[in-house]
């Protein structure tokens, strides 16, 4: 069974990476054969598995390729949010995906996704992250 565990920041947050390391562990447990992966902020041509676990990248990561210029970033997100609407909609018309206006890192978090049997999103910061508080 293939399991794709999303919304992992970068394992220099503590907390996001001991929610994510119990994850996996109670996964293993449930799921002993298990073929786990994670998408992940992190740099994945550098940094390659958390704990034994192979990180993918997450299909944000693409979108941020300038830290100063803030329009190409704005056209790498409408170029990444259409390519996949047509990836989805591929999937639906001819039953398999078509990567248009993909970059690579985008193609392998969209495959991982379609191969993928169950998603589960990690807890942590990035559910406070519009700034709302929740207690």
């Amino acid at each position: 069974m293939k399991i794709l565990i999303t919304n992992f920041y970068i394992r220099e947050n503590n907390g996001d990476a001991a929610i994510l390391y119990s994850q996996i562990n109670e996964i293993r447990k449930i799921i002993p054969s298990a073929n786990i992966s994670i998408s992940s902020m992190e740099n994945t041509d550098v940094l390659k598995d958390f704990y034994d676990v192979p990180l993918v990248p997450a299909l944000i990561t693409s979108a941020y390729v300038s830290k100063r210029n803030k329009i190409l970033n704005l056209f790498h997100i409408i170029r990444s949010i259409l390519g996949g609407y047509i990836w989805a909609e591929s999937i639906k018309i001819f039953h398999r995906p078509i990567y248009f206006f993909m970059f690579k890192k985008e193609k392998t978090f969209l495959n991982e996704l379609f191969l993928s049997d169950i998603i589960v999103p990690v807890g942590g910061g990035y559910i406070q992250s519009n700034g709302n508080n929740f207690y």
